[in-house]
Protein backbone atom coordinates (compact mmCIF):
# COMPACT_ATOMS: atom_id res chain seq x y z
CA UNK A 1 0.00 0.00 0.00
CA UNK A 2 3.08 2.19 0.69
CA UNK A 3 5.25 1.27 -2.23
CA UNK A 4 6.59 -2.12 -0.68
CA UNK A 5 6.95 -4.80 -3.41
CA UNK A 6 8.38 -8.59 -3.11
CA UNK A 7 11.72 -8.54 -1.52
CA UNK A 8 11.92 -5.14 0.44
CA UNK A 9 11.65 -5.14 4.05
CA UNK A 10 9.68 -4.46 6.90
CA UNK A 11 11.45 -3.66 9.83
CA UNK A 12 8.53 -4.50 13.08
CA UNK A 13 9.89 -3.15 16.19
CA UNK A 14 6.67 -3.94 18.60
CA UNK A 15 6.66 -5.96 21.86
CA UNK A 16 4.83 -9.55 22.24
CA UNK A 17 1.76 -7.50 20.75
CA UNK A 18 -0.92 -9.85 17.95
CA UNK A 19 0.31 -6.40 15.66
CA UNK A 20 3.54 -8.61 14.99
CA UNK A 21 1.71 -11.28 13.51
CA UNK A 22 -0.33 -9.23 12.00
CA UNK A 23 2.69 -6.92 10.29
CA UNK A 24 4.46 -10.53 9.46
CA UNK A 25 1.77 -12.18 7.05
CA UNK A 26 0.69 -8.95 5.43
CA UNK A 27 4.43 -8.44 4.78
CA UNK A 28 4.23 -11.82 3.32
CA UNK A 29 1.42 -11.41 1.41
CA UNK A 30 2.94 -8.16 -0.48
CA UNK A 31 6.44 -10.99 -1.18
CA UNK A 32 8.23 -8.62 1.79
CA UNK A 33 10.45 -10.19 4.38
CA UNK A 34 9.88 -8.74 7.89
CA UNK A 35 12.51 -8.14 10.02
CA UNK A 36 12.93 -8.61 14.02
CA UNK A 37 13.79 -5.97 15.94
CA UNK A 38 14.34 -6.41 19.81
CA UNK A 39 12.15 -3.49 21.34
CA UNK A 40 14.69 -3.32 23.79
CA UNK A 41 17.20 -2.01 21.68
CA UNK A 42 18.48 1.80 21.73
CA UNK A 43 19.55 4.42 19.39
CA UNK A 44 22.89 2.95 18.95
CA UNK A 45 22.06 -1.29 18.02
CA UNK A 46 18.78 0.40 16.32
CA UNK A 47 20.76 2.26 13.39
CA UNK A 48 22.99 -0.92 13.25
CA UNK A 49 20.06 -3.26 12.68
CA UNK A 50 18.20 -0.85 10.39
CA UNK A 51 20.99 0.08 8.26
CA UNK A 52 22.14 -2.92 8.17
CA UNK A 53 18.87 -4.68 6.80
CA UNK A 54 18.06 -1.89 5.17
CA UNK A 55 13.85 -1.58 5.31
CA UNK A 56 11.40 0.15 3.53
CA UNK A 57 9.42 0.55 5.96
CA UNK A 58 9.31 0.42 10.02
CA UNK A 59 5.95 -0.82 11.97
CA UNK A 60 6.66 0.15 16.04
CA UNK A 61 5.29 1.10 18.96
CA UNK A 62 4.21 4.57 19.55
CA UNK A 63 6.42 4.65 22.40
CA UNK A 64 9.26 3.45 20.69
CA UNK A 65 9.28 6.02 17.93
CA UNK A 66 8.83 8.79 20.70
CA UNK A 67 11.67 7.30 22.79
CA UNK A 68 13.86 6.29 20.03
CA UNK A 69 13.05 6.09 16.37
CA UNK A 70 12.41 9.82 16.06
CA UNK A 71 15.67 10.68 16.87
CA UNK A 72 18.06 8.06 14.59
CA UNK A 73 15.07 8.00 11.67
CA UNK A 74 17.43 10.07 9.96
CA UNK A 75 20.69 7.67 10.10
CA UNK A 76 18.41 5.04 8.37
CA UNK A 77 17.03 4.18 4.98
CA UNK A 78 13.53 3.75 6.53
CA UNK A 79 10.70 5.92 4.26
CA UNK A 80 7.78 4.88 6.26
CA UNK A 81 6.93 4.08 9.46
CA UNK A 82 3.42 3.32 10.91
CA UNK A 83 3.12 3.51 14.32
CA UNK A 84 0.71 1.35 16.51
CA UNK A 85 -0.73 1.11 20.59
CA UNK A 86 -0.82 -2.26 22.17
CA UNK A 87 -4.10 -1.98 22.50
CA UNK A 88 -4.74 -1.13 18.74
CA UNK A 89 -6.40 -4.57 18.44
CA UNK A 90 -8.29 -4.78 21.44
CA UNK A 91 -9.13 -1.86 22.50
CA UNK A 92 -11.82 -2.88 24.80
CA UNK A 93 -9.32 -4.95 26.66
CA UNK A 94 -8.54 -3.58 30.85
CA UNK A 95 -4.86 -4.09 31.59
CA UNK A 96 -4.10 -5.36 35.17
CA UNK A 97 -1.46 -3.12 37.02
CA UNK A 98 1.70 -5.85 36.16
CA UNK A 99 0.91 -5.04 32.34
CA UNK A 100 -0.15 -1.11 32.66
CA UNK A 101 2.60 -0.03 34.03
CA UNK A 102 4.18 -1.13 31.02
CA UNK A 103 1.72 0.42 28.80
CA UNK A 104 1.75 4.33 28.43
CA UNK A 105 -1.43 6.38 26.63
CA UNK A 106 -1.78 6.20 23.21
CA UNK A 107 -0.22 8.60 20.94
CA UNK A 108 -0.21 9.93 17.10
CA UNK A 109 2.50 12.15 15.75
CA UNK A 110 2.50 14.02 12.52
CA UNK A 111 5.36 12.50 10.90
CA UNK A 112 4.60 8.93 11.32
CA UNK A 113 1.67 6.68 10.11
CA UNK A 114 -1.44 5.58 12.15
CA UNK A 115 -2.42 1.83 12.42
CA UNK A 116 -6.08 2.60 12.53
CA UNK A 117 -5.91 5.63 10.01
CA UNK A 118 -3.52 3.35 7.40
CA UNK A 119 -6.37 0.10 7.94
CA UNK A 120 -8.84 2.61 7.50
CA UNK A 121 -7.75 3.81 4.11
CA UNK A 122 -6.71 0.85 2.68
CA UNK A 123 -10.14 -1.25 4.50
CA UNK A 124 -11.11 -3.90 1.75
CA UNK A 125 -8.18 -4.18 -0.82
CA UNK A 126 -6.41 -7.20 -1.21
CA UNK A 127 -2.84 -6.92 -2.74
CA UNK A 128 -2.07 -9.02 -5.92
CA UNK A 129 -0.84 -12.53 -4.89
CA UNK A 130 2.40 -13.21 -4.80
CA UNK A 131 4.10 -16.68 -5.46
CA UNK A 132 6.65 -17.31 -2.92
CA UNK A 133 8.73 -20.92 -2.46
CA UNK A 134 10.28 -22.48 0.72
CA UNK A 135 13.03 -20.88 -0.76
CA UNK A 136 12.31 -17.40 -0.10
CA UNK A 137 13.40 -15.64 3.30
CA UNK A 138 10.41 -15.66 5.46
CA UNK A 139 12.10 -13.53 8.04
CA UNK A 140 15.11 -11.92 9.24
CA UNK A 141 16.06 -12.42 12.84
CA UNK A 142 19.51 -10.87 14.52
CA UNK A 143 21.55 -13.19 16.77
CA UNK A 144 22.39 -12.04 20.05
CA UNK A 145 25.79 -10.52 19.38
CA UNK A 146 28.17 -12.77 21.41
CA UNK A 147 30.85 -13.24 19.48
CA UNK A 148 30.66 -10.08 17.52
CA UNK A 149 28.09 -7.46 16.35
CA UNK A 150 24.31 -8.67 15.32
CA UNK A 151 24.32 -10.48 12.57
CA UNK A 152 20.82 -10.80 10.29
CA UNK A 153 20.31 -14.57 9.83
CA UNK A 154 18.21 -15.50 6.65
CA UNK A 155 15.03 -17.97 7.78
CA UNK A 156 13.69 -19.50 4.73
CA UNK A 157 9.81 -20.00 4.59
CA UNK A 158 10.60 -23.70 4.29
CA UNK A 159 12.87 -23.58 7.14
CA UNK A 160 9.69 -21.74 9.46
CA UNK A 161 7.46 -24.37 7.99
CA UNK A 162 9.74 -27.01 8.95
CA UNK A 163 10.36 -25.91 12.62
CA UNK A 164 7.00 -24.95 13.60
CA UNK A 165 5.61 -28.44 12.16
CA UNK A 166 8.60 -30.10 14.85
CA UNK A 167 7.25 -28.24 17.49
CA UNK A 168 3.18 -29.32 16.50
CA UNK A 169 4.29 -32.22 15.55
CA UNK A 170 6.83 -33.16 18.62
CA UNK A 171 4.55 -31.81 21.17
CA UNK A 172 1.09 -33.29 19.27
CA UNK A 173 -0.65 -29.96 19.60
CA UNK A 174 -4.22 -29.56 18.28
CA UNK A 175 -6.20 -26.65 18.00
CA UNK A 176 -9.31 -28.04 19.67
CA UNK A 177 -7.00 -29.04 23.01
CA UNK A 178 -4.25 -26.87 23.53
CA UNK A 179 -3.53 -22.96 23.98
CA UNK A 180 -0.35 -21.89 23.30
CA UNK A 181 1.39 -19.51 25.31
CA UNK A 182 3.63 -17.18 23.90
CA UNK A 183 5.91 -16.01 26.44
CA UNK A 184 9.03 -16.36 24.24
CA UNK A 185 9.48 -12.81 22.48
CA UNK A 186 7.96 -12.91 19.17
CA UNK A 187 11.62 -11.07 18.33
CA UNK A 188 13.28 -13.81 18.88
CA UNK A 189 13.44 -17.12 16.75
CA UNK A 190 11.87 -19.37 19.27
CA UNK A 191 9.01 -16.85 19.97
CA UNK A 192 8.63 -16.18 16.11
CA UNK A 193 8.45 -20.40 15.64
CA UNK A 194 7.19 -21.57 18.98
CA UNK A 195 4.44 -19.06 19.47
CA UNK A 196 3.72 -17.16 16.34
CA UNK A 197 5.32 -20.32 13.64
CA UNK A 198 3.16 -22.90 15.69
CA UNK A 199 -0.09 -20.84 16.33
CA UNK A 200 -0.57 -20.37 12.78
CA UNK A 201 0.55 -23.71 11.70
CA UNK A 202 -1.43 -25.60 14.36
CA UNK A 203 -4.57 -23.79 14.91
CA UNK A 204 -4.17 -23.84 18.49
CA UNK A 205 -5.01 -20.50 20.58
CA UNK A 206 -1.78 -17.92 21.05
CA UNK A 207 -1.85 -15.91 24.54
CA UNK A 208 0.41 -12.68 24.14
CA UNK A 209 0.72 -10.58 27.02
CA UNK A 210 3.08 -7.49 25.76
CA UNK A 211 5.77 -7.88 28.05
CA UNK A 212 6.77 -10.86 30.66
CA UNK A 213 5.67 -10.23 33.57
CA UNK A 214 5.87 -13.65 36.11
CA UNK A 215 2.57 -12.68 38.18
CA UNK A 216 -0.14 -11.72 34.78
CA UNK A 217 1.67 -14.94 33.22
CA UNK A 218 0.47 -17.22 36.29
CA UNK A 219 -3.08 -15.43 35.94
CA UNK A 220 -2.79 -15.67 32.13
CA UNK A 221 -2.24 -19.81 32.02
CA UNK A 222 -5.35 -19.89 34.51
CA UNK A 223 -7.48 -17.48 32.66
CA UNK A 224 -7.16 -19.16 29.26
CA UNK A 225 -5.81 -22.82 30.52
CA UNK A 226 -2.52 -22.58 28.63
CA UNK A 227 -1.22 -26.18 27.52
CA UNK A 228 2.14 -25.42 25.95
CA UNK A 229 4.65 -22.70 26.77
CA UNK A 230 8.33 -22.55 26.25
CA UNK A 231 10.97 -19.93 28.18
CA UNK A 232 14.44 -19.48 29.41
CA UNK A 233 15.01 -21.12 32.91
CA UNK A 234 15.19 -17.50 34.08
CA UNK A 235 11.43 -17.34 33.48
CA UNK A 236 10.23 -20.69 34.79
CA UNK A 237 12.77 -19.83 37.64
CA UNK A 238 10.52 -16.43 38.44
CA UNK A 239 7.39 -18.33 37.82
CA UNK A 240 7.90 -20.97 40.57
CA UNK A 241 9.06 -18.93 43.00
CA UNK A 242 6.40 -16.13 42.52
CA UNK A 243 4.70 -15.74 45.80
CA UNK A 244 0.98 -15.52 43.89
CA UNK A 245 1.79 -18.98 42.23
CA UNK A 246 -0.62 -21.09 45.64
CA UNK A 247 -3.60 -18.74 44.27
CA UNK A 248 -3.45 -20.35 40.77
CA UNK A 249 -4.23 -23.16 39.02
CA UNK A 250 -1.20 -23.82 36.50
CA UNK A 251 -2.08 -27.84 35.89
CA UNK A 252 -3.40 -26.91 32.61
CA UNK A 253 0.15 -26.41 31.37
CA UNK A 254 1.65 -29.98 30.59
CA UNK A 255 4.32 -29.27 27.85
CA UNK A 256 6.53 -26.95 29.13
CA UNK A 257 10.04 -27.20 26.84
CA UNK A 258 12.77 -24.64 28.15
CA UNK A 259 15.88 -23.58 25.89
CA UNK A 260 18.38 -20.50 26.38
CA UNK A 261 20.79 -21.83 28.75
CA UNK A 262 21.12 -25.47 29.91
CA UNK A 263 18.01 -26.89 32.44
CA UNK A 264 19.76 -28.16 35.68
CA UNK A 265 18.76 -31.13 37.36
CA UNK A 266 18.39 -28.90 40.55
CA UNK A 267 15.88 -26.34 37.98
CA UNK A 268 13.98 -29.50 36.82
CA UNK A 269 13.35 -30.49 40.04
CA UNK A 270 12.41 -27.09 41.71
CA UNK A 271 10.02 -26.38 39.09
CA UNK A 272 8.32 -29.84 39.19
CA UNK A 273 8.39 -29.44 43.05
CA UNK A 274 6.31 -26.30 42.98
CA UNK A 275 4.38 -26.33 40.41
CA UNK A 276 4.08 -29.57 38.96
CA UNK A 277 5.71 -28.66 35.33
CA UNK A 278 8.12 -30.87 34.09
CA UNK A 279 10.76 -28.91 32.32
CA UNK A 280 12.30 -30.46 28.93
CA UNK A 281 15.58 -29.69 27.22
CA UNK A 282 15.30 -27.57 23.82
CA UNK A 283 18.56 -26.39 21.85
CA UNK A 284 18.48 -24.34 18.62
CA UNK A 285 19.73 -21.77 17.01
CA UNK A 286 19.22 -18.14 15.25
CA UNK A 287 20.14 -19.51 12.12
CA UNK A 288 18.94 -23.18 12.30
CA UNK A 289 15.59 -21.55 12.41
CA UNK A 290 14.79 -22.19 16.46
CA UNK A 291 15.21 -26.16 17.34
CA UNK A 292 17.72 -28.67 16.71
CA UNK A 293 17.48 -30.99 19.55
CA UNK A 294 14.24 -31.02 21.80
CA UNK A 295 13.60 -33.57 24.78
CA UNK A 296 11.39 -36.19 24.64
CA UNK A 297 7.76 -34.93 26.08
CA UNK A 298 7.42 -38.91 27.31
CA UNK A 299 10.04 -39.43 29.53
CA UNK A 300 12.34 -37.99 31.96
CA UNK A 301 15.41 -37.13 30.01
CA UNK A 302 18.92 -38.15 31.70
CA UNK A 303 20.27 -34.32 33.33
CA UNK A 304 24.14 -33.90 32.70
CA UNK A 305 25.13 -32.42 36.34
CA UNK A 306 27.76 -29.93 34.27
CA UNK A 307 25.88 -28.76 30.99
CA UNK A 308 22.32 -29.60 31.42
CA UNK A 309 20.47 -32.28 29.34
CA UNK A 310 22.38 -35.35 28.37
CA UNK A 311 22.77 -35.42 24.45
CA UNK A 312 24.33 -38.61 22.63
CA UNK A 313 24.99 -38.25 18.87
CA UNK A 314 23.18 -40.67 16.64
CA UNK A 315 26.55 -41.80 15.48
CA UNK A 316 27.85 -42.82 18.85
CA UNK A 317 24.50 -45.02 19.71
CA UNK A 318 26.30 -48.94 19.88
CA UNK A 319 22.49 -50.18 20.78
CA UNK A 320 18.86 -49.51 21.55
CA UNK A 321 16.56 -51.79 23.12
CA UNK A 322 12.94 -51.87 24.18
CA UNK A 323 11.43 -53.92 26.83
CA UNK A 324 7.72 -53.81 26.65
CA UNK A 325 7.55 -55.21 29.92
CA UNK A 326 8.95 -52.89 32.01
CA UNK A 327 8.83 -50.01 29.32
CA UNK A 328 12.39 -48.76 29.60
CA UNK A 329 14.86 -47.73 26.59
CA UNK A 330 18.24 -48.87 27.45
CA UNK A 331 20.78 -47.09 25.10
CA UNK A 332 24.29 -48.28 25.14
CA UNK A 333 27.26 -45.95 23.91
CA UNK A 334 30.02 -47.05 21.44
CA UNK A 335 33.24 -48.19 23.57
CA UNK A 336 36.37 -48.72 23.62
CA UNK A 337 37.33 -52.87 23.44
CA UNK A 338 37.85 -54.22 26.87
CA UNK A 339 36.49 -51.36 28.46
CA UNK A 340 32.17 -50.80 30.18
CA UNK A 341 30.31 -49.00 27.43
CA UNK A 342 28.54 -46.44 28.85
CA UNK A 343 24.76 -47.09 29.26
CA UNK A 344 21.84 -44.87 29.99
CA UNK A 345 18.02 -45.97 30.92
CA UNK A 346 14.63 -44.33 30.43
CA UNK A 347 11.25 -45.50 31.54
CA UNK A 348 8.46 -44.31 29.05
CA UNK A 349 4.70 -44.16 29.47
CA UNK A 350 4.09 -44.00 25.67
CA UNK A 351 6.96 -44.43 23.29
CA UNK A 352 4.66 -42.60 20.06
CA UNK A 353 7.69 -42.14 17.34
CA UNK A 354 10.21 -42.39 19.37
CA UNK A 355 11.47 -46.16 19.10
CA UNK A 356 10.59 -45.11 15.31
CA UNK A 357 12.72 -42.49 14.88
CA UNK A 358 15.66 -43.84 16.90
CA UNK A 359 16.18 -46.80 14.92
CA UNK A 360 15.77 -44.72 11.33
CA UNK A 361 18.08 -42.06 12.81
CA UNK A 362 21.10 -44.44 14.04
CA UNK A 363 20.55 -46.48 10.78
CA UNK A 364 21.31 -43.18 8.89
CA UNK A 365 24.54 -42.96 10.84
CA UNK A 366 25.86 -46.19 9.15
CA UNK A 367 27.82 -45.62 5.94
CA UNK A 368 29.67 -48.61 5.42
CA UNK A 369 30.07 -51.80 7.36
CA UNK A 370 31.70 -55.64 6.29
CA UNK A 371 32.73 -57.88 7.79
CA UNK A 372 35.90 -60.12 7.45
CA UNK A 373 37.27 -63.20 8.85
CA UNK A 374 40.32 -64.18 10.90
CA UNK A 375 40.00 -67.86 11.26
CA UNK A 376 37.43 -70.01 10.62
CA UNK A 377 33.86 -68.00 11.08
CA UNK A 378 35.22 -65.61 13.63
CA UNK A 379 36.44 -62.31 12.50
CA UNK A 380 35.87 -58.47 12.89
CA UNK A 381 33.47 -56.17 11.31
CA UNK A 382 34.79 -52.57 10.10
CA UNK A 383 31.83 -50.15 10.26
CA UNK A 384 31.62 -46.40 9.50
CA UNK A 385 29.97 -44.14 10.82
CA UNK A 386 28.80 -39.52 10.63
CA UNK A 387 25.99 -38.12 11.65
CA UNK A 388 22.93 -39.03 9.68
CA UNK A 389 23.08 -34.99 8.95
CA UNK A 390 26.59 -35.37 7.50
CA UNK A 391 28.00 -32.07 9.32
CA UNK A 392 30.70 -34.42 11.33
CA UNK A 393 33.56 -36.39 10.31
CA UNK A 394 33.57 -40.10 9.52
CA UNK A 395 34.63 -42.34 12.17
CA UNK A 396 35.33 -45.84 12.15
CA UNK A 397 35.36 -48.00 14.54
CA UNK A 398 35.80 -52.27 14.84
CA UNK A 399 33.49 -54.76 16.19
CA UNK A 400 35.22 -58.09 17.12
CA UNK A 401 33.34 -61.47 17.01
CA UNK A 402 33.66 -63.29 20.73
CA UNK A 403 36.77 -65.09 21.11
CA UNK A 404 38.89 -62.51 19.10
CA UNK A 405 41.48 -60.89 20.34
CA UNK A 406 42.28 -57.33 19.01
CA UNK A 407 45.76 -57.48 20.59
CA UNK A 408 46.87 -60.31 18.06
CA UNK A 409 49.00 -59.58 15.52
CA UNK A 410 47.46 -60.95 12.81
CA UNK A 411 43.95 -59.55 14.17
CA UNK A 412 45.59 -56.42 13.62
CA UNK A 413 46.84 -57.01 10.27
CA UNK A 414 43.47 -58.48 9.09
CA UNK A 415 41.70 -54.98 10.52
CA UNK A 416 44.49 -52.37 8.94
CA UNK A 417 44.24 -54.51 5.54
CA UNK A 418 40.19 -54.21 5.81
CA UNK A 419 39.58 -50.33 6.92
CA UNK A 420 42.43 -49.68 4.11
CA UNK A 421 40.30 -51.70 1.47
CA UNK A 422 37.33 -50.08 3.22
CA UNK A 423 38.65 -46.00 3.19
CA UNK A 424 39.56 -46.64 -0.83
CA UNK A 425 35.95 -48.29 -1.48
CA UNK A 426 34.15 -45.32 0.08
CA UNK A 427 36.43 -42.21 -1.04
CA UNK A 428 36.32 -39.02 0.37
CA UNK A 429 33.93 -37.92 2.77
Amino acid sequence: ARGGVRGDRVAVYLQNDPQWLVTMLAAWKLGAVPVAVNPMLRAKELVHHLTDSSPVALVCLDSLYAEVVREVLGQTEVGVVDTTHPLDLTPGATLPDGVAVHVPPRRTFDDALDWHELLREHAGERPATVALSSEDIGVLTYTSGTTGRSKGAMNLHGAMVHSSTMYTAWWDLQPERDVVVGLAPVFHITGIIAGLGVHVLSGAPLVLMHRFDAGQTLRAIEQHRGTFMIAASTAFIALSNHPDLERHDVSSLTKTPSGGAPVSQALVDRVRERTGWVLRGAYGMTETTSPTHLGAPQLDPPVDPEGGALRIAWEQVEAADWDQETSVLRVSEVGAWGSARPEHTWTFKDTGRLLELVRERVTASVLFQRHVTVSGRRGLRVIARRAPSGGSDVQWVYEYDEGVDPSDPEVRSVAAAALAQAREQLGEL
